[in-house]
């Protein structure tokens, strides 16, 4: 089954709750999605790299 919805898929590169490395397998699912990488995060990357966060989620919400 694949989803066409829009996804924003923040994920921090030092994550080891959701490790970035296993995400693609779900991604394949998703149709309509936006696959974001912080460098310098773990999970928290809305609070870890705040600004780059909200730059890259206004410019996702922007193009919906």
């Amino acid at each position: 089954m694949r989803y066409c919805y829009p996804v924003f898929i923040a994920n921090g590169k030092y994550d080891f709750w959701a490790v970035p490395t296993l995400w693609p397998p779900v991604v394949s699912k998703l149709g309509n999605f936006s696959n974001n990488i912080f460098e310098k995060s773990s999970h928290w990357a809305m609070f870890e790299e705040q600004e780059l966060f909200d730059s890259k989620l206004l410019k996702w919400i922007g193009i919906l």
